[in-house]
Protein backbone atom coordinates (compact mmCIF):
# COMPACT_ATOMS: atom_id res chain seq x y z
CA UNK A 1 0.00 0.00 0.00
CA UNK A 2 2.98 2.35 0.40
CA UNK A 3 1.83 4.35 3.40
CA UNK A 4 4.27 7.23 3.54
CA UNK A 5 3.97 10.96 4.10
CA UNK A 6 5.34 11.58 0.60
CA UNK A 7 2.35 9.81 -0.96
CA UNK A 8 -0.12 12.40 0.37
CA UNK A 9 -0.17 14.66 -2.70
CA UNK A 10 -0.65 12.00 -5.38
CA UNK A 11 -3.18 10.16 -3.22
CA UNK A 12 -5.15 13.36 -2.77
CA UNK A 13 -5.03 13.92 -6.52
CA UNK A 14 -6.80 10.63 -7.17
CA UNK A 15 -9.09 11.13 -4.16
CA UNK A 16 -7.91 8.02 -2.36
CA UNK A 17 -8.54 9.13 1.20
CA UNK A 18 -7.31 5.87 2.69
CA UNK A 19 -3.83 6.77 1.48
CA UNK A 20 -4.22 10.37 2.56
CA UNK A 21 -5.24 9.72 6.15
CA UNK A 22 -3.40 6.48 6.86
CA UNK A 23 -0.27 7.50 4.98
CA UNK A 24 -0.05 10.87 6.67
CA UNK A 25 -0.92 9.45 10.08
CA UNK A 26 1.40 6.45 10.00
CA UNK A 27 4.26 8.36 8.38
CA UNK A 28 3.99 11.20 10.87
CA UNK A 29 3.77 8.81 13.81
CA UNK A 30 6.90 6.97 12.63
CA UNK A 31 8.78 10.24 12.25
CA UNK A 32 7.76 11.38 15.74
CA UNK A 33 8.76 8.03 17.21
CA UNK A 34 12.14 7.94 15.45
CA UNK A 35 13.12 11.61 15.73
CA UNK A 36 14.82 11.38 19.16
CA UNK A 37 16.99 8.52 17.89
CA UNK A 38 17.81 10.45 14.71
CA UNK A 39 18.56 13.62 16.66
CA UNK A 40 21.07 11.86 18.90
CA UNK A 41 22.41 9.63 16.12
CA UNK A 42 22.76 10.72 12.51
CA UNK A 43 21.92 14.38 13.07
CA UNK A 44 24.55 14.72 15.83
CA UNK A 45 27.44 13.56 13.62
CA UNK A 46 28.07 16.98 12.14
CA UNK A 47 26.32 20.32 12.24
CA UNK A 48 26.19 22.20 8.96
CA UNK A 49 24.35 25.17 10.46
CA UNK A 50 21.61 26.65 8.34
CA UNK A 51 23.19 27.18 4.91
CA UNK A 52 21.17 28.77 2.14
CA UNK A 53 21.47 28.08 -1.59
CA UNK A 54 23.28 31.39 -2.27
CA UNK A 55 25.81 30.57 0.47
CA UNK A 56 26.33 27.05 -0.89
CA UNK A 57 26.70 28.27 -4.47
CA UNK A 58 28.75 31.34 -3.45
CA UNK A 59 26.56 33.59 -5.57
CA UNK A 60 24.37 36.64 -4.90
CA UNK A 61 20.82 35.80 -3.86
CA UNK A 62 19.24 37.48 -6.90
CA UNK A 63 21.31 35.32 -9.28
CA UNK A 64 20.09 32.15 -7.58
CA UNK A 65 16.45 33.30 -7.58
CA UNK A 66 16.50 34.36 -11.25
CA UNK A 67 18.27 31.12 -12.24
CA UNK A 68 15.73 28.93 -10.44
CA UNK A 69 12.83 30.93 -11.89
CA UNK A 70 14.24 30.61 -15.40
CA UNK A 71 14.84 26.89 -14.89
CA UNK A 72 11.29 26.32 -13.69
CA UNK A 73 9.86 28.39 -16.55
CA UNK A 74 11.96 26.45 -19.06
CA UNK A 75 10.91 23.12 -17.59
CA UNK A 76 7.22 24.08 -17.65
CA UNK A 77 7.56 25.30 -21.24
CA UNK A 78 9.19 22.00 -22.20
CA UNK A 79 6.37 20.05 -20.49
CA UNK A 80 3.77 22.10 -22.32
CA UNK A 81 5.46 21.69 -25.71
CA UNK A 82 5.93 17.95 -25.14
CA UNK A 83 2.19 17.54 -24.67
CA UNK A 84 2.04 16.90 -20.95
Amino acid sequence: MGLCVGKWGPARGVANFLYVFLGTGIGSALFVALFPKLENGIMAWKSFGNPTFPELLKAPAWVVVVSFAAGIAGFLYWLESAGY
